[in-house]
């Protein structure tokens, strides 16, 4: 088994083709918000934690068919990538909790278990987390960090605030059910802190689109409207940092513009034939 040094010196980490600057999070001293991104998205494009697959697209837990997919949870294998993903939702989680009334992390199953746990622990708070439907055995629960006795109660988290932390928002669908479930629970829930997001909200690179997104996708949209969002990265920062630094192809630039301006529709080239 490879052995993992906790010391934050052995951080060295294989550079891609097309490399970007290297990066060292983990600074001993407090770092401008915007620096601990930059070297986050460097560590993103450094590890391939984006994978650009125009030419063999990737189908997404929401079922649409896409050109792009991001492992976020390939950040929380070391230390100092965990660290920077912590600070960097501590940061925006000051925000939001502007009234300092949040007293419970509503993490959701399965990706943003480890981040709600480190923030929970962190904040000293309550923590849960909610799975997408009721487990299949066992006691049946949704909703998993309530005692037995709790879960007797129809409503268990009454009085309570809640934040759904989420590692990665595309639809909103996943944190939309989970905050209709912690509300169902008694909690009060407004916001939902995500990692990152694909940012379809604004995605087109100041493009207008020019095809609107499916009726499903509008259905999702208005199931979340009174949930504000806050995401610490989107697919345009790593987009826009990738391209600076020489990490996308010129096809792979093409592919990726041609999606962002219509995401839902986005269809792969049709490959055209060779003729002799």
């Amino acid at each position: 088994m490879e052995r993992i040094s906790p010391t934050p010196t052995d951080t060295a980490i294989p550079s891609p083709p097309r490399p970007c600057a290297k990066t060292d999070i983990d600074q001993p001293v407090a770092q401008p918000v915007d620096q601990i991104i930059d070297q986050v998205i460097d560590q993103i494009l450094e590890k391939k934690i984006l994978v650009c697959t125009p030419r063999a697209p990737v189908t997404w837990a929401s079922g649409y068919t896409m050109p792009v997919y991001i492992d976020n949870r390939v950040l929380l294998r070391t230390h100092h990538t965990r660290s920077a993903a912590l600070q960097l939702m501590l940061h925006r989680y000051t925000h939001i909790n502007n009234s300092n009334t949040i007293s419970l992390i509503a993490a959701t199953a399965t990706a943003g278990i480890p981040l709600g746990t480190l923030i929970a622990h962190t904040l000293k708070l309550d923590f849960v987390y909610v799975r997408p439907s009721p487990k299949s055995h066992g006691l049946g629960y949704r909703i998993e960090g309530l005692s037995p006795q709790e879960h007797k109660n129809p409503k268990p988290l009454a009085g309570q605030h809640a934040l759904i932390i989420e590692d990665l928002i595309s639809t909103g669908t996943s944190f939309a059910s989970v905050g209709t479930e912690v509300r169902n629970a008694g909690a009060t829930v407004s916001h939902c802190l995500a990692f990152f997001s694909y940012g379809f909200d604004d995605m087109a690179l100041d493009q207008p689109r020019t095809t609107p997104p499916p009726p499903q996708h509008t259905t999702v949209r208005h199931a979340h409207n009174d949930i504000s969002v806050s995401a610490c990265i989107t697919f345009r920062d790593v987009y826009k940092r990738g391209v600076a630094c020489g990490y996308f192809s010129e096809e792979e630039q093409d592919e990726l513009t041609r999606w962002m301006r219509a995401p839902f529709v986005w269809k792969p080239r049709k490959k055209q034939s060779s003729h002799t």
